[in-house]
């Protein structure tokens, strides 16, 4: 499947692949096309990846998993494009009680945890998805923390800087964006 994945979304053509762990609803996906699609003009691919994380990358003293693993097993995957995975689970780096999204620009992969910003459900959660799927990318396109706190490459710490900032990249991380991606699309 891997080589069908790398011709399908080769960074040539301006594609990025979602893989889901396990699964990504219908409403999930719709979402992530749209914003990825309108923000950064790239299509899309989805694969569902119909089971769970391998249990070795879990931190069973933690009850979370360790981001830094999990990155490393997405590379290992070797998929070939931009990959963003959404994982309905809680994560952590070195240093950090939990994280919302971790990505390895070098890599070329990036991580979404759900388990924190779901609450409640619904297009509450739907839109964190779509800021935390928005922000983990950025890092991939080269972009780092941005201190225009309604940009969506703010840091957030908590779901209240989840929720202040848009889903969208101010005028300074857009202008690096479209200097720096011309030639990915």
């Amino acid at each position: 499947m891997c080589g069908v994945v790398e011709l399908l979304f080769s960074n040539r053509t301006g594609k990025v692949l979602v893989i889901c762990f396990p699964y990504c609803l219908s409403e999930e996906k719709e979402a992530i096309e749209k914003y990825i699609a309108s923000r950064l003009g790239f299509g899309v691919g989805f694969i569902d990846h119909g089971s769970y994380l391998p249990s070795e990358l879990y931190d069973s003293w933690r009850g979370q998993y360790r981001s830094e693993d999990v990155l490393d097993y997405l590379s290992s995957l070797r998929l070939g494009s931009l990959t963003i995975a959404i994982i309905k689970e809680d994560a952590y780096v070195y240093g950090y009680n939990y994280v919302f999204g971790h990505a390895d620009p070098k890599r070329g992969v990036c991580a979404v945890y759900t388990k924190r910003i779901s609450g409640q459900g619904g297009d509450e959660y739907i839109l964190r998805l779509v800021k935390e799927t928005l922000h983990e990318l950025g890092h991939l396109l080269g972009l780092d923390h941005c201190n225009n706190r309604e940009c969506v490459m703010s840091f957030s710490r908590n779901l209240a800087e989840v929720d202040r900032k848009k889903p969208i990249y101010c005028s300074s991380c857009l202008a690096k964006l479209n200097k720096g991606i011309a030639g990915f699309r």
